[in-house]
């Protein structure tokens, strides 16, 4: 003889029953495989009476409706287009291949807006000049001076000592995060662009601390458009820094290193991270942004 099923507190039969209703109905993305808890509970439980279908009815509903809404809408994805992956300037078995590789792409689509006097605040020792912003007439580099840099202008980001309207185009990469005032900084910069000119700027979203004590913000979506609003520039285009994939292969090379050891190891997780990527557009979170965006007349 079976021993009946005794609830371990009252109401555990009601709370389970509507929990594995939940869980069965509720949608899910189709790359994310089945719940067997749910299942196990429906065994136990049994199928949930109308009533609870009744009443939960309009929240599930809900959550269907917003299950294929991009959580970024305006921005592009760097590789969309390209029928190979571009050449980085990092070795794929490289632990930062995958950001290295995002940043890179978004800025070969920005070429397209370099033109004239160019300006780049905290680029350090220069490392997109001849690849992606040679098309400027020319290139002046603000930045402290260390040993890894070499500006032309050794200044502050939020001071900068140039006239008013005196660059066509102005370049700003991995700076943002590293300013106790970025919207000052911003603002700078829109100072120094002339009418109907460019500014090309890429931050990240995640990435480890790095250059301490100088390491300040992150930026999500929401917040770098408001930045860029706020300097009174007007967004052109955002750019993402991949999709979910790329994300969740760059946090594997930083918390795992032990387990990844080998270069070779390396190179194939980011291969099978990145192809993921671009087969299968999940747009959750990404590693940063890269940003242009023009100061009106």
């Amino acid at each position: 003889m079976k021993t009946p099923v005794k609830d371990v507190f009252p109401g555990e039969r009601r709370f389970f029953t509507l929990l594995a209703y939940q869980a069965l109905t509720s949608p899910r993305d189709p790359a994310i495989t089945p719940r067997p808890s749910a299942l196990l509970l429906r065994a136990r439980f049994g199928t949930p009476p109308l009533e609870y279908a009744t009443c939960e009815a309009p929240k599930i509903q809900h959550r269907q409706a917003n299950l294929g809404a991009r959580l970024h809408p305006l921005a592009e994805y760097p590789l969309a287009g390209l029928k190979r992956v571009p050449q980085c300037s990092v070795p794929r078995s490289d632990a930062a291949y995958l950001t290295a590789l995002m940043i890179e792409a978004s800025l070969l689509k920005c070429k397209q807006y370099v033109r004239g006097r160019l300006l780049d605040v905290g680029g350090g020792h220069k490392p997109y000049k001849d690849k992606y912003f040679s098309a400027a007439a020319s290139y002046i580099g603000v930045d402290y001076l260390t040993d890894r840099s070499q500006p032309d202008i050794v200044a502050s980001a939020l001071d900068l000592p140039l006239d008013n309207e005196s660059f066509d185009t102005v370049v700003s990469t991995e700076l943002l995060e590293h300013v106790p005032d970025p919207l000052r900084a911003l603002r700078e910069m829109h100072r120094v662009l002339k009418p109907s000119g460019y500014l090309i700027l890429s931050t990240p979203m995640y990435w480890p601390r790095h250059e301490i004590p100088y390491d300040f913000f992150r930026y999500p979506y929401d917040g770098i458009i408001y930045l860029v609003k706020e300097s009174g520039l007007e967004l052109v285009r955002i750019f993402n820094r991949g999709y979910a994939y790329v994300f969740l292969g760059q946090v594997i090379q930083h918390t795992l290193p032990v387990f990844i050891r080998f270069r070779w190891l390396r190179a194939l997780l980011n291969s099978f991270f990145l192809w993921c990527d671009r087969h299968h557009a999940y747009d959750a979170v990404t590693l940063g942004w890269t940003v242009v965006a023009r100061r009106n007349a």
